[in-house]
């Protein structure tokens, strides 16, 4: 429902977000139990050391209730739609005991804490435009209210953060930010206010986080929303130093380092971490994303709140539980440990290895213990050089410093097109010594494929086990089976398992040499005319669906002959697209009054559909036209010096890889990736720094290239053994490797 309200001066006029509505959807799931079949609780390097289940309050709202938690020393304040703040002493944390509630004049949406003050925000209730709330937690177990704030034109808090004796507020629910002055924590005043003049965003504000100086805030609408820098240079006077738009919006970033790490509410699954470089912070860059894969559990709102600390990304997941990322590659984060005990709201990683967590299910307070692995994988690649088996080669290093530990296996695991495992693997380290602590930490062993493969993307899970049974699952890598060439649907002839169907004017079809002919001893000759009623409409249906997977075009030729009329459209499945006038896209478009042979070809990148069962032509014309050599084609040809491989995937980052085998003696193959489509160069250099082959160079898409490189240079010669380097440029980014040829 739309609201109207005034602020400074100025009215306001806006749809509440659709993501504050869903609010009430996680209320409603709090309160329905949850069956098995729709949550199973699993885990990986996360064990759960003790929980406690705070006491209904008298009056206020029933049913499980807690929202967000801050953890400082010794204690744990928790919010709740309970209209009450909760603090739980956590110095046991296997054994929790509330010692305190406070009540709130409304919904307690978000708590911070900062020395002796916890200062609330709340949203809704019984006095729906409630503000802040600020506590004397001086002695936890005694906490005494100082003061109650609110402001007219306010809709409550929803979130907040404290940074130098001011709270910084997102509303959520109307436009802006608010600076409100703690000096006096018993008397706080409005001292700032801020909204973004910059075109194209909502201002609505779902999430504030600050540090050093510069403010990051969600705008949490779709298609209005995203992430905004502000320079607090002057604490009261913001300043916008940039906006990046995002299509879904944005609830919640926090900064560490150069990067933001924002993510969106709800969504399931497919909602992404954007990944956000603000080197630049005038000019923020999405660099990445990632995705919680989602085939281990069945159902999830989607992400919440997110904290960033010593290299971990801790990722509150609704149903999802938490989440744990490892970024020592800030640009491609790996999950690393997860616990789906609870309905994750708020995360906060202490002491110990400790990490708290709001379970909103059942308004309770969950002490989880992560430990990490003793050993990660900085980087694996995989090297397609036999068509029966693939070589993976693994990096190992030590985790991080203070974890200590052996490595029990390095092992490799191919998945089937539905993510099933079809067998384990190990890597070989031959430099490592029998307790598995030495060498040069490069794993490499060959991983067995199952026979007849259909074309589409596997993938292959690589892992790294400690002697502790801590594991550490590398980002799955992917391998592409294409078709091993064109698939022709006709050409002197149909295929044997296509048929051709007519309707309507449709008179006959006939592979004939007498007329024109594209290539080949025949054509086929369609001899149509329109019907008073529905024209004419001719459908060529395959017996089986046709995997379209690493097919990049329909290609075919067609030929007026005498045929005339306003209207001739190509339907692929069920859409329809016009091959003349205005309308007909310059790939597909022909000119009837050309009497010669014109090349069409139909992107399938343009087609969602993973597979193809009719092809279709239907239109007003009259006589005969002719087509010629129709077929699907494959992405390569794979007798060329360098052949491309492209999966088509959401990735995460830039990254140019190293080659495999390294070194090489008759081919090598070099891996890259694409975040988003750009223009790519990737050449090859002697130590002269002279370019001697271009491997790579036009438009790519988004997506994970792998080439084969067989040695030779632009011009066909074999190149003699040594060192080169190969360099890759994509829009503003260039990555260098180097290679080493021995014949």
């Amino acid at each position: 429902m739309p609201i109207y309200l005034s602020a400074e001066g100025y009215p306001l006029s806006f749809r509440i977000p659709r993501n504050l509505t869903s609010y009430v959807l996680l209320i409603l799931l709090c309160l329905v139990a949850v069956t098995p079949a729709q949550l199973t609780d699993s885990s990986l390097n996360v064990s759960l050391v003790g929980s406690i289940e705070l006491e209904a309050p008298q009056g206020g709202n029933s049913g499980p209730s807690t929202t967000d938690l801050y953890v400082a020393g010794n204690y744990a304040y928790m919010g709740s739609n309970s209209d009450v703040l909760y603090i739980i002493d956590i110095s046991q944390p296997e054994a929790m005991r509330q010692v305190a509630e406070v009540e709130m004049p409304g919904p307690a949406l978000d708590v911070k804490v900062s020395g002796d003050l916890a200062v609330v925000g709340v949203q809704g209730g019984r006095q729906a435009s409630m503000g802040l709330v600020v506590v004397d937690i001086s002695d936890p177990t005694e906490p005494r209210i100082l003061s109650q704030f609110s402001h007219p034109t306010w809709f409550g808090v929803h979130n907040l953060f404290l940074y130098e004796e001011r709270a910084y507020l997102a509303h959520a629910a109307n436009r802006g930010l608010t600076v409100v002055d703690l000096a006096d924590p018993a008397n706080p005043e409005v001292s700032g206010f801020w909204t973004n003049e910059r075109s194209g965003f909502s201002n609505v504000i779902h999430d504030v986080f600050v540090r050093d100086g510069l403010a990051f805030l969600s705008d949490i609408v779709e298609g209005r929303g995203g992430l905004v820098v502000l320079d607090l240079a002057a604490p009261d006077e913001p300043v916008t130093l940039s906006s990046l738009p995002l299509a879904e919006g944005a609830h919640n970033a926090w900064q560490d380092g150069r990067y933001v790490y924002v993510n969106q509410e709800f969504g399931g699954w497919s909602q992404a971490l954007h990944i956000v470089d603000i080197a630049d912070r005038r000019n923020p860059v999405e660099v990445g994303t990632f995705r919680i894969e989602p085939d281990r559990f069945s159902q999830t709102l989607g992400p919440h709140n997110t904290w960033v600390e010593d290299g971990l990304l801790y990722w509150a997941y609704y149903e999802g539980g938490l989440r744990v990322l490892d970024l020592r590659n800030p640009l491609r984060p790996v999950e690393i440990g997860y616990s789906t005990t609870g309905l994750a709201w708020g995360v906060q990683p202490h002491t110990d290895g400790l990490v708290y967590l709001a379970d909103s299910r059942q308004s309770a307070l969950l002490a989880l213990r992560f430990e990490p692995p003793a050993f990660a994988i900085a980087d694996a690649s995989l090297f397609g050089g036999q068509s029966t088996a693939l070589v993976v080669n693994a990096s190992v290093v030590p985790f991080a410093q203070g974890v200590q530990g052996r490595i029990d296996r390095v092992y490799a695991q191919f998945l089937d097109l539905q993510g099933t495992s079809t067998g384990e693997w190990d890597l070989l380290d031959d430099g490592s010594d029998a307790d598995g602590t030495a060498g040069d930490g490069e794993y490499t062993g060959a991983i067995h494929l199952p026979p007849d493969l259909p074309s589409g993307l596997y993938h292959i899970k690589v892992q790294v086990e400690d002697g502790r049974g801590r594991i550490y699952p590398f980002n799955k890598l992917d391998y592409a089976v294409f078709p091993p060439g064109d698939r022709v649907i006709f050409d002197q002839g149909l295929a044997a398992d296509v048929q051709v169907e007519g309707r309507g004017g449709f008179k006959q079809v006939e592979f004939t040499s007498e007329g024109p002919v594209f290539q080949g001893g025949a054509a086929a000759a369609f001899e149509v005319a329109p019907d008073n009623v529905v024209g004419w409409n001719i459908a060529l249906n395959f017996a089986e669906p046709v995997n379209l997977f690493g097919y990049t075009a329909l290609r075919f030729a067609f030929y007026p002959g005498n045929a005339s009329g306003q209207e001739l459209n190509l339907r692929i499945e069920n859409r329809n697209f016009s091959m003349v006038g205005r309308n007909a896209p310059a790939s597909l478009a022909v000119d009837l009054e050309r009497a010669e042979w014109q090349l069409v070809e139909f992107p399938l990148d343009e087609f969602p559909a993973a597979a193809l069962s009719s092809i279709g032509f239907s239109g007003d014309l009259e006589g005969a036209f002719y087509l010629g050599d129709m077929r699907l084609v494959a992405p390569f040809n794979p007798n060329t010096a360098v052949v491309e491989e492209y999966a088509p995937v959401h990735p995460s980052a830039f990254s140019l890889q190293p080659n495999f085998p390294n070194p090489f003696n008759s081919s090598t193959a070099i891996r890259f990736v694409l975040p988003y489509a750009a223009d790519v160069h990737l050449s090859l250099f002697n130590l002269a720094g002279q370019q001697v082959a271009t491997l790579v160079e036009g438009r790519r898409g988004a997506g994970h290239y792998t080439l084969h490189w067989d040695g030779r240079d632009d011009g066909g010669r074999v190149l003699a053994s040594g060192a080169y380097f190969y360099r890759l440029r994509a829009g503003a980014q260039a990555e260098t490797r180097k290679l080493l040829l021995l014949r």
